[in-house]
């Protein structure tokens, strides 16, 4: 994997990570996004600031996989937990992903979240989880 993005929804999450890495950086717009190039060894990687919200973060990642041709996405911010053991600063790889807002049990006999075809957990790829 050469080319790998992040969304961060807010600047002040990745501030941090910025300024600790030291790398050379290059800011682009692109239509309302603000994306930060910057070469990790042999990779680029490329932080947009999305804004808050799925949608937001949904744009912004098309945005890395259309313009910039990432292989591969890192969703980097602040978040909440429903576990007590994750605690502020930890790191947490997601085994995969469900819609929790998302309901069709109207129309099809899917559970909530579930969508047609698929199970409600939608795995992440065991490639990205090794890496």
């Amino acid at each position: 994997m050469k080319k790998i993005g992040m969304v961060v929804a807010m600047r002040k999450e990745v501030l941090p990570f910025l300024e600790e890495s030291g790398a050379k950086m290059t800011m682009e717009r692109v239509g309302k996004y603000s994306v930060c190039r910057f070469e990790l060894g042999e990779k680029e990687l490329f932080i947009v600031e999305s804004g808050i919200g799925e949608i937001y973060a949904s744009g912004a990642t098309q945005m890395l996989i259309t313009k910039y041709g990432v292989e591969g996405i890192i969703n980097f911010g602040v978040c909440g937990s429903l576990v007590e053991e994750v605690e502020v600063l930890h790191t947490v790889l997601v085994e995969g992903i469900v819609h929790y807002d998302f309901d069709l049990t109207a129309i099809d006999p899917v559970e909530v979240g579930q969508y047609p075809g698929m199970d409600v957990v939608i795995p992440c790829k065991n490639e990205l989880m090794d890496l």
